[in-house]
């Protein structure tokens, strides 16, 4: 899971993944779990600064997310909240670009627009 190597392509895109998980399932986790992924999902830190910061050693911080992040998939696993998010998107902006290319589409596009701004 985390490291403080720069994180390759593949990396940074589960990087996202855990981010947007984190956005939804993150009131679930500990205090102490949400904390260090506060640290480390949006603030950025690397394991051996979150575990200054914490009071943890390197070692410590690296369990802590690594435990909260499983939490988090395991919770995606049976609930599908971002799968479910992310196919409502992928289908609001087909709906969007199909009524823009209908007459009188342009209404059912800016409801289509609200709804994706709200997601």
């Amino acid at each position: 899971m985390p490291d403080n190597t720069k994180k390759p392509l593949l990396a940074d895109i589960e990087h996202v993944r855990i981010t947007k998980l984190y956005d939804i399932y993150g009131e679930m986790l500990s205090e102490r779990q949400r904390e260090a992924m506060e640290l480390w999902v949006n603030e950025d830190h690397s394991l051996s600064e979150i575990g200054d910061l914490l009071g943890l050693t390197r070692a410590g911080a690296h369990d802590r997310i690594t435990k909260a992040c499983a939490i988090i998939e395991e919770l995606e696993a049976k609930l599908g909240l971002l799968a479910k998010a992310d196919r409502w998107t992928r289908e609001l902006e087909m709906i969007i670009s199909l009524s823009e290319k209908v007459s009188g589409g342009e209404r059912i596009a800016q409801t289509a627009r609200r709804l994706l701004d709200d997601m």
